[in-house]
């Protein structure tokens, strides 16, 4: 992928982050403190410097601002819904069956 796309990439990421967070109306350290993910990783994020966010603080901040896992995916590039072919129905109440854990694992693995 070309540094501009890898720019775009982070700065869709990091935007997308940042309309959640603001939207629930949490400061970078208030989102750190809930989620546990510490707050300079949250800034590195938003400022796009960070592309891709690893399993444990997507699944962290996924959690506590609310967002569709799709909606981050989608920003970092990876195709999700349409882009994909859909998700299939029995895949999505597989994957619903999961527990945290198990869900986490999963998510490192398509990560």
């Amino acid at each position: 992928m070309p540094e501009d796309e890898h720019e775009d990439v982070r700065s869709r990421v990091g935007s997308t982050l940042r309309e959640y967070r603001e939207a629930a109306r949490l400061s970078q350290t208030e989102l750190a403190r809930l989620s546990g993910v510490k707050r300079e990783y949250i800034s590195s994020i938003e400022l796009g410097r960070i592309q891709v966010l690893y399993p444990e603080p997507f699944r962290a901040l996924q959690l506590v601002l609310g967002f569709p896992p799709e909606v981050l995916l989608k920003a970092m590039g990876y195709p999700v819904g349409e882009a994909s072919g859909g998700i299939n129905p029995a895949l999505a109440a597989a994957v619903r069956a999961l527990d945290d854990r198990q869900q986490r694992a999963l998510l490192g693995l398509l990560l």
